[in-house]
């Protein structure tokens, strides 16, 4: 990691982040998979990351979830820490639920609430018999904004939680880290493109609490509806990439693919994601990478 930032630049730093929490969770869906099927045993897993600038902490996330049984739940918070919370205090926090029936994911409810610098924004999403999400939140939106939500929000768009739901599970089966989709936080429609790259090593010198074999994954980011057109040009020409790397474990219902890291950059600035601590159903991920993987096709890589 490069050279300590000045304290001076702490708000900017702050302002990119907090700006895209929907992102640094993207950053956690985007690189699980776990085959199972509707008789398996659910897992519970619990995870936890420092987000860096440079050698700045900028932020912690606590993620928590019980997956793999035929209902779902997550919840995860987004805390700042060190430089950026002297100068603005940020909480983040976000919960998901619903219901999974073989490859199908029916999410019920989803809930944001973000407090910073004194401003409270709370973000609450439901879903009709049809599937279409309909979201409440405590302040108004532009006519611009509500304008183009409308025309691209669609029945079967899940929260980014849920999303990650489907991602962990994988209903079906198939590669990991692949496709594409588009997700509803209740404010901004973004779309999700996913490529895996490669089976590596995740290094000591890489830092985080994990070191072992990976898989490294590719997630490009593009917003699609709810921003001003001045910020949805301004992302467009950054095309935000993120490069991830997750873990692949035993789990109750089966193997699954833990994230590790993510690197890349939000509103133009660079940022380092590591796991400090995670578990899956009670047992460390050192104890749990001992399992033998077995060579799985679906794993081979795009050439």
């Amino acid at each position: 990691m490069t050279s300590l930032t000045p304290a001076s630049r702490s708000a900017r730093a702050r302002n990119a982040f907090t700006s895209a929490p929907a992102l640094l969770i993207a950053s956690l869906s985007a690189v699980a998979a776990l085959q199972t099927d509707a008789q398996a045993a659910s897992d519970e897993i619990s995870l936890k990351f420092d987000v860096y600038s440079g050698n700045i902490r900028l932020f912690n996330i606590a993620l928590g979830m019980q997956v793999g049984g035929p209902r779902y739940q997550v919840n995860a918070s987004i805390k700042s820490k060190g430089l950026v919370s002297l100068v603005a205090k940020t909480r983040i926090s976000l919960n998901a639920k619903g219901k999974t029936a073989g490859t199908k994911l029916r999410p019920s409810a989803f809930a944001s609430r973000t407090k910073s610098k004194g401003r409270k924004r709370n973000i609450s999403v439901g879903w009709d018999k049809k599937l279409y999400p309909t979201a409440k939140r405590n302040y108004d939106l532009s006519k611009e904004k509500q304008n183009a939500l409308a025309k691209v929000v669609k029945p079967g768009m899940v929260d980014p939680l849920s999303h990650m739901v489907r991602r962990i599970t994988n209903p079906g089966g198939g590669k990991p880290c692949t496709g594409t989709e588009r997700v509803y936080d209740g404010k901004v429609v973004g779309e999700y493109r996913y490529r895996l790259l490669t089976e590596t090593k995740f290094g000591a010198n890489a830092g985080g609490a994990y070191h072992g074999k990976a898989l490294k994954c590719e997630l490009r980011y593009r917003a699609i509806a709810g921003l001003s057109a001045a910020k949805l040009a301004k992302q467009a020409k950054q095309k935000p990439v993120f490069t991830i790397w997750y873990a692949p474990v035993a789990g109750n219902s089966g193997q699954l693919y833990v994230p590790v890291a993510a690197d890349g950059k939000l509103s133009g600035r660079a940022f380092a994601m590591r796991l400090t601590s995670g578990s899956v159903s009670g047992k460390s991920l050192a104890t749990r990478r001992a399992v033998a993987v077995k060579r799985n096709p679906d794993l081979e890589v795009d050439k």
